[in-house]
């Protein structure tokens, strides 16, 4: 399993990784000199550029390959040589936006794979370790309920690699998504409601069980790609590459650059004219006041509730009322849950 991944300079390939690593929570390194002792390399662009060195090296040129097959071939060359810190390179000469999208979801949707194959994570992971699902819980009994079911008890980084995946690229959920699905609902035997629903949806019958967790599988992904798909949309500033979020109360859509760890810059308004600068210090001091904590979010513009995040956000960063992009930043990344309408839990 990788747990570690190198990357420096400013390729659209190298942000990348950088911003896989730090939404998947591993450790992550811009030192050219750590990339002497990595696993492999890995090269993702259009143009070719030639790979020095005696470690394992891979070249995904996009331009040559569908991004099923890249997917796979970047899967199966991690495991052949058990890669566990990889070295991510690109080329100076690419259209480096282009590029960034296309490697993010590349290897954030291989380290899925790649963690699903080896068992490091659990198909189904709940965001509750204490929440006691009782194992005499009744299957679902229609798509609907099943995928309820699903989103209920999986971790947010799953739901976005997931979101972020293509349509060709669902099938290497089978194994394990589907697997869980498959036993846990009963599709091998008596769930037949459940089956004649995925038979509905998928305007086909008779199904057997692995065509009709695929179905499960697919309306999964189409509702996830409602709510968690990464959108990256170009910054009016230097042409950076930004994320797009809804607001707090889903009312609006903002955008960001960076990431918690490293400071976000955040645009809102009309045409996103407006900005704020959160650092890195600040959401580490935020993290750190509020860590275990369920509070209210404060989003009010006028006087936030005390001991709110909106509060505290207004006290130590600006009067500028914030919270309505922070609180779903922290969501975004894993740092903190939402309960109910108006409350944020953090970790």
């Amino acid at each position: 399993m990788i747990n570690m991944l190198i990357s420096s300079g400013q390729t659209g390939a190298a942000n990348a990784a950088r911003d896989v690593a730090y939404r998947l929570k591993i450790q992550h390194s811009s030192k050219e000199s750590d990339a002497e002792d990595s696993d492999g390399t890995l090269l993702v662009s259009y143009v070719g550029v030639p790979l020095n060195g005696d470690q394992p090296s891979r070249h995904i040129n996009l331009s040559e390959t569908q991004k099923p097959d890249a997917l796979k071939q970047l899967v199966d060359w991690i495991t052949q040589h058990n890669i566990k810190v990889l070295t991510v390179t690109g080329s100076p000469f690419d259209d480096q936006e282009l590029v960034y999208e296309k490697t993010f979801t590349l290897i954030n949707n291989a380290i899925w794979v790649v963690r699903s194959r080896t068992g490091d994570i659990d198909p189904k992971p709940s965001e509750n370790p204490d929440k006691d699902l009782k194992k005499d819980e009744a299957p679902p009994k229609t798509v609907d309920q099943a995928i309820e079911r699903i989103l209920r008890d999986m971790h947010l980084k799953d739901k976005t690699i997931i979101a972020n995946m293509s349509f060709d690229e669902l099938d290497t959920l089978h194994p394990t998504v589907g697997s869980y699905i498959r036993n846990e609902y009963d599709l091998w035997f008596e769930n037949k409601e459940l089956m004649k629903s995925c038979e509905f949806i998928g305007k086909e019958q008779p199904l057997d069980a692995d065509a009709a967790s695929m179905v499960i599988i697919e309306e999964l992904w189409k509702r996830l790609r409602e709510t968690h798909k990464l959108k990256v949309v170009k910054g009016r500033t230097g042409g950076k590459l930004m994320k797009e979020l809804d607001t707090w109360a889903k009312k609006s859509k903002f955008a960001y650059e960076g990431s918690v760890k490293t400071g976000t810059l955040i645009r809102y308004g009309k045409d996103k004219k407006y900005r704020i600068n959160v650092s890195k210090e600040k959401y580490a001091k935020l993290l750190k006041y509020f860590s275990s904590n369920t509070v209210d979010i404060g989003t009010s513009r006028d006087t936030a509730p005390a001991g709110s995040l909106g509060d505290w956000l207004q006290n130590n960063v600006t009067k500028t009322a914030i919270a309505s992009y922070v609180g779903p930043i922290l969501l975004n990344e894993g740092y903190a849950k939402k309960i109910g309408k108006s409350q944020i839990q953090f970790k």
